[in-house]
């Protein structure tokens, strides 16, 4: 017997949620034009009218190649190779899934041999059993004046937060990564966000950036296997009559499956460098509030958001004296090789033999160039301690200089310097992201510290730790309040060597405050779990009624009429059941004992809906959820089932053991069972034919 392999809609949904990042979905989109040989790709983004667009003047698509974009994860790109002159980027269709990273409801339109057209609707395919069921109508347009090219236009999401995703864009250390995430004078990226215009930089020299603290300019390229470091007469160190220093590479296996070429700026920072500087293409993104500068790894010409490959640090764990931390620069990765292969967001290389020789590779060479500009850097300073330059003297108000110089205490050989063995300061999280229910009690901070030492190895006091919350202080690490959807608390401290170090803890706070529809719309303990006005419409109980007359009573009484409380909540699960099982539509069969048939109900109901993916998706669009994925997470039976436990408390007097908030906790799962009851009852759209009228529920 044969059977079809089926994929179900909710796939899609969660390849898309892989991608982790806006930089990341924005790039795999750019890349798509960068392979349609664009010159050009046009980003808008427009709150006013929630859209965004990205347009470009490439060669389109025709249905062949339309219907190879609607083939996840299938390309028929071979990355790395050439065409038209460029290095290919695409080839695992992550293009396609990028679009719903913004929004659900995206239009194509797109010119080749005729114009084209086509839309898809992102919650509609997250219902489908088989995705491959969805039906895209690919549409053509009768116009004559035909410009190659392709459009895409997202309808942004409400939940995804427009807002957020414009103060995204404006930040100028993510913007320059996405302006200049290629390497190619060919190709110009422009991002416009409500009337203001930013594009690529035609010329990045390094030589621009901090220019009265460069120290040395250093270049490496495989093929010759040699380093060339060019001393750049910095202010400490004074006018050396030095040329380019050429070193060749030894000990390090030159690369054979792969071409290398390094080109860095590196500095010395001595008495500061200036803030703000203009230009924040080399701030690491991933620790900008210290504004840590990073060489950018670019792989066959498109920037690789991976930020430890090539990590400037990676001398703190060797003598102080073979350390050039501070540096900039672009390091350019070429290779077609079938075994160069990324993670599934691209932010890391696969572990394989040509991925771990190319980690090995950049850490050595890393290694090395620091060991050997820091050799060129210590024989400047040793012979300026043993000379003296020449000195004003001050006679009478007339300045003039010593005939000669003066040698420092005779010609002593200068001692060489001790080596000082420093670490790497650690400030290491429990955890880096997380979410939580608002409002809530005030959050203490500092639980999530796990370990936080200074470059010196000394724990550092909590009492010595900052803590910001969207760039506002936090008084005493205490988190009183906070704003809905993403919220970024920063943790940080000084150190004696390092200055400012800072990790960062993402914090989701979820709002369930809009009160349900009822006839008094005063939220307290029962929240509304739907969209905003959403309505109970049960039949046979009154049941907003309940739910008005217990918000105010907890209201008025908190937990002073606690045992009531407890048990008028378990009442709402029972009314809803005995709701459900009127109707006709579900019934309950009983093949084993039960001692709580009220709880073996909604467990099972809880999980036959969150295991069945037409009923979740219908459900799940009826309440207007922001987030499937927070969504499906929430039903858990198990969690259903401690709350009904502890609704029984109430009827055996063993309250005690209940607090406030675990009424309020209990509160929300009960607002959220009466609105899933509530779709289940009056949602047209779902299906009684597949699920069987009546649905029979085994227990």
């Amino acid at each position: 017997m044969e059977y079809k392999l089926r994929v179900a809609g909710t796939a899609i949904g969660e390849l898309s949620e892989k991608i982790p990042s806006n930089i990341i979905a924005l790039n795999e989109l750019i890349k798509n034009a960068y392979d349609a040989g664009a010159r050009n790709v046009h980003i808008t983004l427009d709150t006013q009218k929630q859209l965004m667009t990205i347009i470009d003047d490439g060669s389109g698509m025709d249905e062949k190649e339309i219907s190879t974009l609607l083939q996840v994860s299938k390309s028929n790109k071979k990355y790395g190779s050439m065409a038209n002159n460029r290095y290919v980027q695409g080839s695992k269709g992550l293009g396609f899934l990028s679009v719903f990273k913004f929004g659900d409801i995206v239009t194509w339109r797109t010119t080749k041999d005729k114009e084209r057209y086509f839309e898809i609707d992102y919650n509609e395919m997250l219902k489908m059993e088989d995705v491959s069921d969805y039906k895209v109508f690919i549409n053509e347009s009768t116009t004559k004046d035909l410009k190659s090219g392709t459009s895409i236009e997202i309808q942004l999401r409400r939940s995804y937060g427009v807002d957020q995703l414009r103060e995204f864009l404006l930040n100028q250390v993510n913007r320059d990564k996405i302006l200049n995430s290629f390497i190619d004078s060919s190709f110009n990226i422009i991002l416009e966000i409500e009337g203001k215009v930013y594009q690529t930089q035609t010329e990045l020299s390094l030589s621009k950036y901090y220019e009265d603290k460069q120290l040395f300019y250093v270049t490496y390229e495989s093929n010759s296997h040699q380093i060339v470091v060019q001393y750049l007469n910095h202010p400490k160190y004074g006018f050396q009559d030095i040329s380019p220093v050429t070193i060749p590479v030894t000990k390090i296996d030159k690369p054979k499956k792969f071409y290398l070429e390094v080109e860095l700026m590196l500095y010395d920072f001595t008495g500061g460098k200036k803030k703000n500087h203009i230009d924040k293409l080399f701030i690491d993104p991933t620790n900008s509030l210290t504004e840590k500068l990073i060489p950018l790894i670019y792989v066959n010409k498109n920037l690789f958001n991976n930020y430890t490959l090539f990590d400037p640090e990676i001398s703190r764990y060797k003598k102080s004296n073979e350390s050039l931390t501070q540096m900039i620069g672009r390091i350019q990765i070429i290779s077609d090789d079938e075994e160069l292969e990324f993670n599934s967001d691209r932010t890391q290389l696969q572990e394989n033999e040509l991925t771990n020789t190319i980690k090995d590779t950049l850490a050595n060479i890393n290694l090395f160039i620091q060991r050997k500009s820091s050799e060129i850097k210590n024989e400047f300073k040793r012979k300026n301690e043993r000379y003296q330059p020449y000195r004003p003297k001050v006679n009478g108000g007339a300045i003039f200089f010593d005939e000669v110089s003066k040698v420092a205490e005779s010609e002593k050989e200068v001692e060489p310097e001790t080596p000082v063995s420093i670490q790497e300061a650690i400030l290491k999280l429990k955890k880096i992201e997380t979410s939580l229910f608002i409002p809530t009690d005030p959050i203490d901070l500092k639980g999530y510290l796990e370990k936080v030492e200074d470059t010196q190895g000394n724990s550092v006091d909590q009492s010595l730790i900052s803590y910001e919350i969207n760039g506002s202080p936090i008084v005493n690490g205490m988190l009183t309040s906070l704003k809905p959807g993403e919220n970024i608390i920063t943790y940080s401290f000084e150190d004696p060597v390092n200055g400012k170090v800072a990790r960062n803890l993402t914090l989701h706070a979820i709002e369930k405050v809009t009160p349900l529809v009822t006839q008094k719309p005063d939220r307290i303990l029962i929240p509304n779990e739907a969209k905003q006005g959403y309505k109970i419409k049960y039949k046979l109980t009154q049941i907003t009624e309940l739910v008005d007359q217990l918000n105010k009573l907890y209201k008025v009484t908190r937990v002073s009429y606690i045992e009531v409380i407890a048990c008028s909540l378990r009442s709402i699960f029972e009314l809803s059941i005995y709701e459900l099982e009127m109707s006709g539509r579900i019934e309950f069969k009983f093949v084993n004992k039960s001692s709580d048939r009220l709880l073996d109900k909604v467990q099972t109901l809880i999980r036959s809906i969150s295991g069945n993916n037409m009923l979740l998706s219908e459900v799940y669009s009826g309440l207007g959820l922001p987030s499937y994925k927070d969504f499906k997470n929430s039903l858990d039976a198990r969690d259903y089932g401690s709350t009904i436990k502890k609704c029984h408390l109430g009827a055996h007097k063993s309250t005690k053991s209940l607090s406030e908030r675990n009424l309020e906790e209990i509160g929300r799962d009960a607002a959220l069972f009466l609105v899933i009851i509530n779709e289940i009852l009056n949602n047209p759209k779902i299906d009684w034919a597949k699920l069987g009228n009546p649905w029979v529920l085994e227990i």
